[in-house]
């Protein structure tokens, strides 16, 4: 639990500083990496396999594109702000290429292996802990909304 909930308290606290959000998540993805290491996990338990990468990569595809468009029109329409930052340079490579599968990593592989180690075997367990997880961190880390 130190792992999901120290990092977002920490920020929200002001221990920690809102830009140091990017090396407090790889920070989390060591420690989990080596933790699951460690315990002797292996990358089935954690949901690292090759039999249904491509047809996984494709549905993320399409339902990514499908937000990208409706995004696009939500924005061009005047219903949200544009972004305030260099998206193509910067934010979408690091989202796709880092963030994004550390984050698939840490929420779905290694919190689901855990759980299940834990003998808690009920799906919408999995789904209520893994999303409440979820939010708990971006509540802090990407809005960086204050604790006090």
């Amino acid at each position: 639990m130190l792992l999901f909930v120290f990092p977002p308290w920490a920020i929200a606290a002001g221990v920690v500083p809102f830009s140091f959000r990017t090396p407090l998540l790889l920070l989390m993805f060591l420690c989990a990496v080596l933790y699951s290491f460690t315990r002797g996990l292996t990358s089935v338990e954690l949901g690292i396999r090759r039999d249904n990468l491509v047809a996984s990569l494709r549905i993320n595809f399409l339902v990514s594109l499908g937000f990208l468009a409706l995004l696009s029109v939500l924005y061009y329409c005047g219903c949200i702000a544009g972004p305030f930052y260099s998206v193509w340079g910067t934010f979408v490579p690091f989202y796709l290429f880092l963030s994004a599968p550390i984050q698939e990593f840490l929420f779905r592989g290694f919190l689901l292996a855990e759980m299940r180690a834990s003998g808690i075997e009920r799906g919408w367990v999995f789904v209520l802990v893994s999303a409440l997880s979820f939010s708990f961190i971006h509540i802090f880390t990407v809005t960086g909304l204050r604790c006090w």
